[in-house]
């Protein structure tokens, strides 16, 4: 299974070992699923970690670390194209759909995001909580 996650659901992993999230990138990190980055997620993801208030609990070394982590380690992808078939309710997500689409829906076809939202992929709830 294929899996594209949101920079949100990644930082909130950052920041709680004991939430969903977390349980999310452990279960990335024992093989359970490939994880999908394009550069527009890690830029994405950089810019989050680089935030003021999140500074007070990941410095920026630990920052850069972990997105050259993610690098080395998730299935790199180009950004997508175009717009998704899709759109979310927050424009600014709709490149993970996209992108999720990119690498083969039928595959990648789950996308976990934080509480404030829920949407399905290809029927199936795209937050396991």
């Amino acid at each position: 299974m294929r899996v594209v996650l949101d920079a949100d659901v990644v930082v909130s992993a950052l920041l709680s070992r004991d939430g969903a999230p977390a349980r999310v990138v452990l279960a990335w990190q024992q093989g359970a699923f490939e994880l999908i980055v394009s550069p527009l997620l890690l830029a994405e993801l950089a810019r989050a970690l680089a935030h003021p208030k999140l500074r007070l609990a990941i410095s920026a070394d630990e920052a850069a670390a972990f997105v050259a982590w993610l690098l080395r380690s998730a299935t790199r992808a180009p950004d997508p194209d175009g717009p998704p078939a899709t759109r979310c309710v927050d424009p600014g997500d709709d490149y993970l759909l996209a992108l999720a689409a990119a690498e083969h829906a039928g595959r990648a076809r789950n996308r976990v995001r934080g509480p404030r939202w829920r949407a399905s992929w290809g029927g199936i709830p795209a937050d396991p909580a």
